[in-house]
């Protein structure tokens, strides 16, 4: 009967935690860390049946650095080994380590592994009593057999009789630049190494009939390294580089024989020009660069002839064109006054395709989350033909090597482990040394890849050719970000992130966008971008930037950046960086600006247009409607962007109106065309461009869109208005007259000579917007008045309810557009803040408020102004804001102008000014007036023109002045002088400010 296993008490975490790290013969071998004042912990070794086979103890080796009060043990038990198969247990204390259990017997193998020199040597043995001595074989990263040997049997050593072995590895093993060697036995792996294979060297001379220089490998120095010369393609010589380099040794201090110097044979060809390749025999590795295409540098000349016409057949636009040939021109001319050598033209090497992918991830901090991002990454690569590089810079995180440790079963899956910490640039440097063929994906460690993630940005990057660099989109990636560009977003609450990704998969398939820069959170880098450029530069430290000026570089060669709209990848920012981000920041972006001054400015291109908008759509469509299954319902706000009462009214309606469960989506116009759609649930900002419209109403048509406020059409085009006008049908819609847009392209209806029209027949209009233009932010320029007027008549025709603040506003708009009905309806606004008292102050200074322009009566402000200083000097005049005079109003000597000011600062301004009256010059029938409200919340006695809602509004409250209208100014001043010197009643009997409530 089988002996039940007994039970392990859970390890306390707090106390310790550790690892077996193999056998040594009969010796096991392992760590323990723990609490700093704990007891050393004693170690069991039990077999399958829990019968303890022997016991040790660990020994202290020194506090872990971290500062946390932790240390750590090391440990060796002997134990007797079987002559069969089975499995041993090893706890400290009561904590299971991990790699237990491990199997032992004659079939379970542990070893070492050394690299030197170009041998691969060390030691193997069987968890076994006897054993007979294995065949060791030797494997690149790629798994490329690179060696094999029979090991041999050596003498004991305190019991131990491993099996040695050294074997050669071919010159070949230095294309990696990085070696990660494996040796195996049984098809077991028992031992890993890692070497940098860096090789030194220089192309002295190059021609189409000789080649002079020196290479050799530092990790070998007694290592004589063979070259095959290629011209044109074929195998001409070979040679090995052996000769004595005295000018080495006097120059760089370099004692080794590594010179070559090779005679080709004369081309049988004539050309002016030939391509040569040097490579290590056997390999495909240049070494020394190239290939070379050489020749008399002026007889390259044609070469740049039939690349700039193939570049104007190409199709380029007009300021791509004139780039070019002003560069061809350039070099042309360097190259005809050059002297007659030879001239050395890299070409970019042909992209591998085999691995597809090596995914590099350096690792520091956050254990969890580091594991999320490497599960992530094994549940979507495709393990025969994508490869894992897990780096751990010198982690402090405590269990960080255990849990990497735990990976590198897995197959195609590889951990190289810093002995210190050389941060981001350090650690990606040394991994693409590691991956020497295909594709390199850069990953953060605090990211989490989707499903299908990884192939899609492999068939973005094969899709076509000359593209350097491939990044997602993500939550937290600058350009890249969604929903916002530029914005970190966490958890997004109506949709997790593994749901977006699928959706942008399947949404967004194909769609790319060429883009400034990548984001190194998850940067795709090609093959043919490595050879071209290498690795990052070293001189960004520890990380920031440096992707940057790597996608600079390529752009520079011709290459593409562009973003994978159809992957999404989350990205939990900045793990490793966070205590030295802003120095890290500060110091690399001012080395960028230094290397590429364009490279700010097009980024913040990239941003303003938003060039990723296209991307976000599909998923801003899926997610509302969405929203739209789980009964969330919308209403549409239609504005623009100039501010002023409008905005106050919008927001005064949205207050007291109730939401009634109803969202607002919020749309925009934008003041360069085109407009921004904002959502609050979902939080989504989606822009278009003018022509995007049909995208846009595509989009508006996922979401349950049930109402339809139409504040302001003024700035958006044509086409938008025909659209929504479509859109309002079966929906309940309803325009707010803010202005006379509707009817007038100036929107005032204040005409070129710069006075109220009142409304005249089209012909005039038509007359007065060639003479004077519509409004700045008009973009229905080219519509004539009858065809924006009959587009304007269908919309409102359309809206079941149109309405204006003021009965003046609905007579204007009504005598334009007899069949539209308009109701009458005043901004709301609380009645509390009109019950005020009327202001104590100085009766002789009169106050204006807010920006004083043309359309506000700046012109009659000035004449006012002198008029006073003739004929009644007491009063005096303070602009609370500014004008489109100011100088001008300076010059009378009796007005006085604070500037412009924050709401806020209103109260005190006024307080400061200390008047009695504020005075109103518009002269054209404004709809509403905040600025009369606020004027009247302020205690002040209006003193309006008559026309337009603020007269409509002061005779209704009985309480100020209605002027005639267009304003005669002797008669006004003459007005002002009397309710300043009390010969006429400021106010009428018992009436005050709360008469605004009515």
């Amino acid at each position: 009967m089988a002996t039940q296993r007994k039970p392990v008490r859970p390890a306390r975490r707090d106390v310790w935690h550790g690892a077996v790290t193999g056998f040594a013969g009969p010796l096991l071998t392992g760590w323990v860390a723990g609490l700093e004042d704990a007891p050393p912990p004693p170690i069991r070794v039990l077999d399958q049946h829990d019968a303890v086979l022997a016991t040790g103890l660990a020994e202290r080796v020194a506090a872990d650095g971290r500062g946390d009060g932790r240390a750590e043990w090391r440990f060796g038990v002997t134990l007797s080994l079987p002559d069969g198969p089975g499995q041993v247990r090893v706890l400290a204390g009561d904590t299971e380590l991990a790699g237990s259990p491990m199997a032992v017997g004659p079939h379970s193998w542990d070893g070492a592994l050394s690299l030197a020199g170009l041998y691969a040597e060390g030691w193997v043995a069987a968890r076994a009593r006897r054993f007979e001595p294995p065949e060791v074989r030797i494997y690149d990263q790629l798994g490329v057999l690179l060696a094999s040997a029979r090991a041999r049997a050596a003498a004991a050593t305190d019991g131990f009789r491993p099996a040695r072995f050294r074997v050669r590895l071919p010159d070949a093993v230095l294309r990696h630049g990085l070696l990660h060697a494996r040796a195996e036995t049984d098809g077991q792996v028992f031992a890993v190494a890692t070497i940098g294979l860096t090789m030194q060297g220089n192309l002295d001379e190059v021609t189409a009939r000789r080649c002079v220089g020196w290479l050799y490998a530092p990790a070998a120095p007694t290592r004589r390294l063979r070259l095959e010369i290629l011209r044109d393609g074929e195998v001409l010589a070979e040679t090995v580089a052996d000769r004595a380099r005295k000018d080495l040794q006097d120059e760089i201090g370099l004692d080794v024989d590594c010179g070559f110097e090779v005679d080709l044979p004369p081309p049988a060809r004539q050309e002016t020009s030939h391509e040569i390749s040097l490579r290590l025999a056997g390999t495909d590795c240049a070494p020394l660069g190239g290939p070379f295409v050489v020749g008399a540098q002026r007889d390259l000349v044609p070469a740049l002839h039939r690349a700039a016409a193939a570049a104007r057949q190409a199709g380029l636009d007009g300021e791509a064109l004139a780039a070019l040939q002003a560069a061809v021109a350039l070099q042309a001319a360097a190259w005809r006054a050059a002297p007659m050598r030879p001239a050395r033209l890299a070409v970019p090497a042909a992209a591998m395709t085999t691995p597809r992918l090596t995914v590099i991830i350096p690792v520091y901090r956050d254990v969890a989350l580091t594991r999320a991002c490497v599960d992530s990454v094994l549940r979507d690569r495709d393990a025969r033909h994508d490869a894992v590089l897990l780096i751990d810079d010198a982690s402090p995180e405590p269990g960080m090597a255990e849990m990497l440790a735990r990976y590198e079963s897995a197959p195609n899956v590889f951990v190289l482990r810093n002995a210190e910490n050389l941060g981001f640039v350090g650690s990606v440097n040394k991994g693409l040394a590691f991956a020497r063929e295909g594709d390199v994906v850069l990953l953060n460690s605090d990211t989490v890849i989707f499903s299908g993630g990884l192939a899609a940005l492999s068939r973005v990057a094969r899709a076509e050719p000359g593209v350097a660099t491939v990044t997602p989109l993500s939550n937290a990636a600058t350009l890249f970000s969604y929903p916002v560009p530029d914005q970190t977003s966490g958890r997004l609450r109506d949709v997790d992130f593994e749901t977006l990704a699928a959706i942008a998969l399947a949404d967004n398939a194909g769609l790319t966008v060429a883009v400034p820069t990548g984001h190194g959170f998850c940067m795709l880098i090609t093959r043919a971008a490595l050879d071209a450029l290498g690795g990052f530069d070293p001189e960004f430290g520890r990380g920031y930037g440096e992707e940057n000026d790597f996608c600079r570089r390529a752009a520079d060669m011709g290459l593409r950046n562009l973003a994978a709209a159809e992957v999404f990848v989350e990205h939990r920012e900045s793990v490793s960086f966070t205590e030295e981000k802003k120095d890290l920041l500060t110091r690399n972006l001012a080395r960028l600006e230094t290397r590429f001054p364009e490279y700010a400015a097009e980024v913040r291109t990239a941003l303003a247009r938003d060039v990723l908008r296209g991307a976000r759509w599909a998923l801003d469509g899926a997610r509302l409607a969405r929203g739209r299954a789980a009964g969330t319902r919308h209403r549409l706000v239609v504005r623009n962007w100039l501010g002023g009462g409008t905005q106050q009214a919008i927001a005064d309606m949205a207050a007291h109106g109730g939401r009634d469960g109803v969202e607002v989506l919020d749309l925009c116009a934008l003041p360069g065309g085109g407009s921004v759609l904002r959502g609050f649930a979902p939080r989504l900002r989606a822009v278009f461009a003018e022509p995007e419209t049909d995208a846009l109403f595509k989009l508006l048509g996922e979401a349950a869109v049930e109402a339809i406020d139409v504040h302001q059409v003024l700035g958006f085009s044509p086409a938008f208005v025909a659209a929504l006008r479509d859109f309002a049908a079966g929906r309940h819609c309803r325009v707010v007259l803010h202005d006379y847009y509707t009817l007038c392209p100036r929107v005032t209806m204040i005409d070129a000579s710069g006075r109220f029209c009142g409304g005249p027949a089209v012909a005039q209009c038509e007359r007065c917007v060639r003479l004077g233009g519509g409004h700045e932010a008009d973009r229905m320029l080219g519509l004539s008045v009858a065809r924006q007027r009959g587009l304007m008549r269908e919309l409102l025709l359309a809206a079941d309810r149109v309405v204006a603040p003021s009965a003046s506003a609905a007579g204007w708009v009504r005598h334009a557009f007899a069949e539209v009905r308009v109701d009458v309806v005043p901004h709301p606004e609380d009645p509390a803040s009109f019950q005020v008292p009327v202001r104590r102050g100085d009766a002789a200074t009169v106050l204006l408020l807010g920006a004083i322009g043309p359309h506000k009566g700046a012109d009659t402000l000035l004449a006012v102004a002198r008029r006073a200083r003739l004929v009644a000097p007491a009063l005096r005049f303070v602009v609370v804001g500014y004008t489109s005079c100011d100088a001008a109003l300076r010059a009378v000597g009796n007005v006085r102008i604070t500037g412009n000011y924050a709401r806020h600062e209103l109260p005190g301004l006024i307080e400061e000014a200390d008047g009695v009256m504020a005075l109103f010059l518009h002269n054209w029938p404004e709809t509403y007036s905040y600025t009369l409200s606020e004027a009247v919340r302020h205690g002040l006695v209006p003193v309006v023109p008559d026309i337009g809602a603020p007269a409509e509004r002061v005779r209704a409250a009985g309480f100020g002045h209605v002027v005639a209208h267009p304003v005669d100014v002797a008669g006004l001043v003459a007005l002002l002088d009397g309710l300043a010197s009390g010969a006429r009643p400021m106010l009428t009997h018992g009436v005050g400010p709360e008469g605004f409530a009515r």
